[in-house]
């Protein structure tokens, strides 16, 4: 959780990066994130870990409500997702993450697809894939974070 928003919207400036985030990153934890995709690729995946390493800092905050940005559905909890959910409308269903390649499955066929795609299981970027950036401690923080989803949903550290 966690690792493709910061991927696609905090590590490098981009079209879809969110600015306001980036320059509190900056400003709070004092982080130099990359701007261009050569600056990008002059970081090694021990930079890459330590700026991620950061963002959960930050992440845990504003999930928190601790700081002055919105917390985006891009890594809000999913926990939360449900409870506001549940306000408008309930789940039919509801697939744990160790149900969900055959669960999505089984509902594609029940809604007349006959051909599934594979759950795409690539996390990060092309050059810097999770499996390269995650160690025991970022899984004990992402684990903190979202402590509520592993409990309610069945979360597991995560491993290539």
């Amino acid at each position: 959780m966690g690792y493709n928003a910061f991927c696609r919207h905090i590590l490098l400036e981009t079209q879809g990066s969110f600015p306001r985030f980036r320059n509190r990153l900056a400003k709070d934890y004092g982080v130099v994130l990359p701007k261009t995709a050569d600056d990008l690729h002059a970081l090694t995946d021990a930079d890459v870990r330590e700026l991620f390493r950061t963002f959960l800092t930050f992440l845990k905050a504003n999930i928190q409500g601790q700081t002055p940005l919105r917390i985006d559905p891009s890594w809000a909890s999913q926990h939360t997702f449900f409870t506001n959910l549940s306000n408008l409308t309930v789940p039919d269903i509801i697939f744990r993450e160790d149900e969900l390649d055959r669960g999505l499955i089984d509902l594609a066929r029940r809604m007349g697809i006959a051909t599934v795609p594979a759950l795409n299981a690539n996390v990060g970027t092309p050059d810097i894939p999770l499996d390269r950036i995650v160690d025991a401690d970022i899984n004990e923080k992402i684990a903190a974070i979202y402590a509520r989803d592993y409990q309610s949903f069945g979360f597991s550290d995560w491993r290539a």
